[in-house]
């Protein structure tokens, strides 16, 4: 019997972002390793969606609930990013924080149980350690 894949929700920020490159990449990063993506939205800027507060709200909880793990990454603040972490925290999901080298994180977040953390130097980086942490 072939095993399911591992479902993720990848947390990025969105309102401040002026080009969604980044995210775009860093997506495709985790799909590189074998792993589903739930969040794909977080590569379309929130204008394009048209969603209201409260959709946004409901579409990306019921995305943290059927998650397996969530992979965030907190190189740069975001309210979101914090929320969604704080839930799959209190669902008791799996979770990876990644951030890029010299950035300051939360202690908030530091401070998370059970957290796994990734500094990175580049995306290329980013995917050799996330592969040894998912794969390994």
């Amino acid at each position: 019997m072939r095993e399911r894949c591992l479902h993720a929700y990848v947390s990025l920020p969105m309102i401040h972002v002026r080009d969604f490159e980044f995210n775009r990449r860093y997506i495709d990063v985790v799909e590189s390793l074998g792993v589903y993506v739930i969040s794909k939205w977080v590569a379309v800027s929130p204008a394009e969606s048209k969603l209201a507060p409260g959709e946004v709200f409901r579409r990306d909880i019921l995305g943290v609930l059927s998650c397996d793990i969530l992979i965030a990454d907190v190189t740069f603040p975001s309210h979101g990013v914090g929320m969604e972490l704080m839930c799959a925290y209190a669902l008791g999901r799996r979770i990876i924080v990644t951030y890029r080298r010299g950035t300051r994180i939360s202690y908030m977040i530091l401070g998370l149980p059970t957290v796994t953390f990734i500094e990175y130097e580049d995306l290329e980086d980013l995917r050799s350690k996330m592969k040894k942490i998912l794969q390994g």
